[in-house]
């Protein structure tokens, strides 16, 4: 049972430092945000698939970064 509440706790962390990263670089909005965070909360069966779509995005901007820098 604690290994289930500390592997939550585990994926709330990586939530919200990609989140905040991601807000952080303006590729999310304040209010998508806000609703991502209310659908962590309140429908679990959906966190995996946020976590994908925020990795998704914040591996986008970091490949584009990259790319950008490399071709200077």
């Amino acid at each position: 049972m604690n290994e289930d509440i500390d592997r939550e706790k585990l994926r709330y962390r990586q939530f919200v430092e990609l989140i905040n990263t991601l807000r952080s670089l303006e590729l999310v909005s304040a209010e998508y945000r806000r609703e991502l965070d209310r659908k962590w909360r309140t429908e679990p069966h959906w966190r995996g698939l946020i976590l994908e779509e925020l990795e998704r995005l914040n591996n986008e901007y970091s490949e584009k970064h990259i790319s950008s820098r490399n071709s200077l």
